[in-house]
């Protein structure tokens, strides 16, 4: 039976959190029998996301929930 684990970021922006994420799942990538790998993220933009390896699952939150991974720049254009 495969563990399963959840990762929750706002985005894949520039830093150190989403460069740690990232090579992360890099490494994970060899036990990807072993585990069902999924990432929830507020808002799927950044420079990383690209590095998001296929055998994850990304999720992209809907609604109010992107305001939460949004700057008050970007949270003014959705009105």
């Amino acid at each position: 039976m495969k563990k399963k684990i959840l990762f929750v970021l706002n985005q894949m922006g520039a830093g150190g959190i989403a460069k740690s994420l990232s090579n992360l799942l890099f490494h994970l990538e060899k036990y990807k029998d072993e585990y069902d790998v999924d990432l929830f993220l507020l808002r799927k933009d950044g420079c990383y996301i690209k590095d998001i390896p296929t055998y994850v699952n990304v999720i992209e939150s809907k609604g109010i929930l992107k305001l939460f991974g949004s700057s008050q720049k970007d949270t003014k254009k959705f009105g």
